[in-house]
Parts: structure tokens; sequence; C-alpha cells
């Protein structure tokens, strides 16, 4: 994650209605992996951490 400083935070917004979340994630390295996270109808909140480089 590029954009963050180390230990920054990104919380990342999604809705299901055009494009599943699995399918957004596809496209993202899989070695970053969400604190946690939520779902509500079809939306989806994920809260990612960067760690030192």
């Amino acid at each position: 994650m590029r954009v963050l400083r180390p230990f920054g935070t990104l919380v990342f917004k999604w809705s299901d209605d055009q494009v599943k979340l699995k399918d957004a994630l596809a496209k993202v390295d899989s070695t970053f992996k969400p604190l946690f996270g939520s779902k509500r109808n079809k939306t989806h909140w994920l809260i990612y951490m960067k760690t030192e480089d």
C-alpha cells in the first residue's frame, strides 16, 4: 500500500451493486489482509493497517 505511511489505516467501503467484493479484492495484492470488516445489505467496510516497510 504505497499511499499510506507506516501504521497508517485505510478504510475501504465497497458496494456490491455492480461489482462483487470478491472480484474487486482479486485485483489487490493478496498479502494485504483486513484487520476487521463489516457488511450491511450490499455495503462492505474493510479496515486495513500498513505495517512497517
